[in-house]
């Protein structure tokens, strides 16, 4: 072989294997494109299966009835049409052409979605609206039948601040349903209910309490018509009365009622009743015995010979009750004046129409035995032995000894008072 033909051979043998590289190499590029075309297809189909996935998902959810037929018809038929031409397309161009459009599809069904679930979140807040506005007029036609229940009861007078301020909260109410303010007027339901409840315990109390002081005001108009007590307590009864009239309106008017309190003055008010009662109980015990004392007396003077005028009161019923005798004497007339209390205390002044018992008095003085022979302790002496023997028996507590005629004439240093005696 020659030079030249070597030479030939070298450059036929590099061409040769050069055109292996390049056929290698194209070959390779071939099979590279024909992987990349594999796998977007295979992307692109696994996209169109998660986007026909996603539509059933939204057509068997709760935002269904709110999506538009229509429109999912149209996405799922644009889907199918890429699906053909991803499983037939030869071109990478339009292979990557085709994840465009998926990606708009896709945005269009996330599109679709949100304006179903905003429609869904409409439908859902106006079902909600619809409740609330049936729950505050049912709530605010319960609350008015319950304030018309309490102001037909019996004394609803007691809570008529408390159904004034009740009013005032349905009128409230029912303006905010006009503005379809539902929930500021479900509060006020729920307000009205709680104040409704609460006007109720308060007629309940007020009732009780007031019946209470009915009932001692009863027992007092009661003990009023008894002439007794009438006689006795009938003016402190009338205090009491006009007492209960003042609490039974602080009662109806109370707005922060206390039963409490109340009920502590109730227990003063029956307490002072039970002592009015045993007050008026004794004093009529000692007016009968001070009656049988004032006859007993009367009797025993009209037996001494006394004319009798009496039984008079000095002042009201408590006062003393005053019997006068009167005798012709030896030189002027004879006066005996007896006063008897409730408490069985017998007064007696003696006057024995006797000037010259002025020094028979002063003899007594400095002799006790001399008493006797006083003109005015002898009348003394002899009404009380009268009045022993009717029994009325008399305990000498003091004698006083004076002289009306020397005392109206400015006599001085002579004795005042008179025998006092007290009935055993």
């Amino acid at each position: 072989m020659s030079e030249y033909d070597s030479y030939d051979y070298e450059v036929e043998r590099e061409n040769r294997i050069r055109e292996e590289e390049r056929k290698r190499r194209e070959s390779e590029k071939i099979r590279r494109q024909l992987r990349l075309k594999e796998r977007q297809v295979k992307q692109n189909g696994k996209k169109i299966e998660k986007l026909h996935k996603h539509l059933d998902g939204l057509m068997s959810g709760k935002i269904a009835e709110f999506l538009k037929k229509a429109q999912i018809d149209k996405i799922r038929k644009k889907l199918i049409d890429c699906k053909k031409q991803n499983n037939s397309s030869e071109d990478m161009s339009a292979l990557l052409q085709f994840d465009g459009t998926l990606k708009k599809l896709s945005s269009s069904c996330d599109k679709m979605e949100r304006q179903a679930r905003r429609r869904l979140a409409e439908h859902r807040f106006k079902l909600e609206q619809e409740r609330k506005k049936r729950d505050a007029l049912i709530g605010l036609e319960a609350s008015g039948n319950l304030a018309d229940s309490l102001e037909q009861e019996e004394q609803s007078g007691f809570i008529r601040g408390e159904l004034a301020d009740i009013r005032l909260l349905i009128t409230e109410c029912n303006r905010f349903i006009k503005k379809r303010k539902f929930d500021n007027a479900l509060k006020l339901i729920r307000q009205i209910e709680t104040s409704c409840k609460a006007a109720a315990r308060i007629l309940d109390n007020k009732k009780d309490l007031f019946e209470q002081f009915r009932i001692v005001a009863e027992g007092l108009a009661e003990l009023e018509k008894d002439p007794i007590y009438k006689t006795w307590v009938g003016s402190r009864i009338a205090s009491l009365q006009i007492e209960i009239s003042q609490f039974q309106i602080q009662i109806e008017q109370d707005r922060n009622l206390q039963s409490v309190e109340y009920e502590t003055k109730l227990a003063h008010i029956e307490k002072d009743v039970d002592n009015l009662v045993k007050t008026a109980d004794k004093k009529q015990e000692d007016e009968l015995i001070r009656k049988d004392v004032a006859s007993a007396l009367i009797e025993a003077m009209r037996e001494e010979g006394f004319a009798v005028s009496g039984p008079m009161l000095e002042g009201d019923q408590e006062s003393d009750v005053v019997l006068t005798g009167r005798k012709p004497g030896r030189l002027q007339e004879q006066k005996v004046s007896l006063k008897v209390g409730l408490l069985g205390r017998i007064s007696m002044d003696v006057d024995a129409g006797d000037p010259g018992d002025l020094v028979r008095i002063r003899e007594a003085r400095v002799d006790k035995s001399k008493e006797k022979d006083v003109a005015c302790r002898q009348i003394a002496s002899q009404l009380k032995a009268v009045l022993a023997k009717k029994g009325v028996k008399l305990d000498r507590k003091k004698v006083q000894w004076h002289n009306p005629d020397r005392i109206a004439k400015g006599a001085k240093e002579l004795p005042k008072g008179s025998p006092a005696q007290r009935k055993q």
